[in-house]
């Protein structure tokens, strides 16, 4: 099932603070959505909303694009380098023993986009409070357009970048040399540096990144964990009512053991599942058979209740933590269970079991037929949550500086639910909003 979603907050993030280039992996996304669908007008691109069965869910949190007039010479003119967290692309060969060291490409550890705390020296654009450098096969840039550099690895523990332009702050052949080191999986990489030419990019490379691998090729989510302390990238769960959204590195912390990876970092959703499960599952396909998965959804209202099950408020429903759970509790088509008090982030909340009454015919649509549920919840236009017949789920609710703010345990089987909250509530104990 397709509908048209807003994206005016994303496209306003976007071109308020942001670089003033498309990224490669957003446009190659957008480039390959449209050879698939010829018939769509490259202005008015729509944005999927997943079908989630046993909990139907549609999750589209503004990571999409417009391709405007330029693109016809983009799509020409771009480099098509590896593309960050989307399908692999073939890999350079590897050097031979006779080949020059100056020439070898990146290596694969480093081809991805790596997300860091705000740089506050030039070149940083004003405004932003996050840093992202990418590095493909044989090059590199900063913050999406800035300090755009040649790349290749003089020896196996470092990376020699050359600009190519001004952009940023360096000269046309400023050279530096980096060393860095990984964690043994490769989500935590820390550069350091030998020497550069060029103290803009001096500035802004030294210091510890996350990885991002994500396999949804317009997403920034981090992908498979070692265990260890992480941090989100894009979702912002203090963003006021009616306020523009940006980015804000850091706004949700949270510590895993091993086995587990970050599956999505939306505005204003932010999922984790099992390594296992998110190495094997089709990301375009979750909400058909989504893995058991701890979603942090942000800005949640109740849900429109109409068979529309449209991404709109319910009118008359409180949207702090209380109203939302006096709502579902008082609603004819959920049964509610053990609801018992938790403490998230310091802050109090109230954890509370749903499930679809056994009475309830209410439909929303699905293709290639409707499924009897409840619409549940909704950040107007960005994603919206429902319980499907045999569904469960458990809901922890809470508010952090007046923000609701809902975690959802949601497994396949409903009958493996308890045991896999257990395993999910170190985690989501460990969450920190800040």
């Amino acid at each position: 099932m397709k509908r048209d979603g807003s994206i005016d907050r994303t496209l306003e993030a976007w071109f308020l603070d942001g670089p003033n280039e498309m990224p490669e992996r957003v446009f190659d996304a957008v480039f390959e959505r449209v050879e698939r669908e010829p018939q769509r007008r490259l202005l008015r691109l729509k944005l999927r909303f997943f079908d989630m069965t046993p909990t139907v869910r549609w999750i589209v949190a503004g990571a999409a694009a417009i391709l405007i007039a330029g693109v016809g010479f983009a799509a020409v003119g771009a480099s098509r380098s590896n593309v960050p967290g989307g399908p692999a692309a073939t890999a350079s060969p590897a050097p031979s023993a006779s080949a020059k060291s100056d020439s070898a490409a990146v290596p694969d550890e480093l081809r991805h986009a790596f997300l860091g705390a705000f740089r506050s020296e030039p070149p940083a654009p004003t405004g932003q409070d996050r840093s992202i450098l990418e590095f493909s096969g044989r090059s590199f840039s900063y913050d999406g357009n800035l300090l755009t550099s040649t790349a290749s690895a003089p020896a196996l523990d470092q990376v020699e970048v050359v600009s190519i332009n001004s952009v940023g702050g360096c000269a046309v052949g400023d050279a530096g040399i980096y060393r860095w080191s990984a964690a043994q999986g490769g989500s935590k990489v820390e550069f350091t540096l030998v020497r550069d030419d060029c103290a803009a990019r001096a500035a802004v490379i030294p210091g510890d990144w996350l990885r991002s691998a994500c396999r949804t090729s317009n997403n920034f989510c981090l992908g498979s964990l070692e265990p260890g302390d992480y941090a989100s990238y894009f979702i912002d769960p203090l963003l006021a009512g009616g306020s523009s959204w940006k980015p804000r590195f850091e706004a949700i912390t949270y510590s895993v053991p091993a086995g587990w990876a970050n599956s999505g970092d939306w505005p204003s959703t932010y999922t984790l599942m099992r390594q296992s499960a998110y190495a094997t599952f089709d990301p375009s396909k979750c909400g058909i058979d989504c893995p058991d998965s701890i979603t942090v959804l942000a800005h949640p209202v109740a849900a429109r209740q109409n068979d529309k099950c449209e991404s709109k408020a319910e009118p008359g429903v409180d949207a702090t933590a209380a109203g939302l759970l006096d709502w579902m509790t008082a609603h004819p088509g959920l049964v509610t269970s053990s609801r018992r008090p938790v403490t998230i982030s310091g802050r109090a909340g109230t954890s509370v079991e749903i499930s679809l009454a056994p009475t309830w015919t209410g439909t929303c649509p699905e293709t290639p037929a409707p499924f009897v549920g409840v619409p549940l919840l909704t950040a107007v236009d960005d994603w919206h949550w429902a319980v499907a017949a045999g569904d469960r789920q458990r809901l922890i609710v809470f508010e952090v500086d007046g923000q609701a703010v809902v975690i959802a345990i949601d497994t396949e089987d409903p009958a493996t639910l308890e045991s896999f909250a257990d395993e999910a509530m170190p985690i989501i104990e460990s969450l920190q909003f800040h």
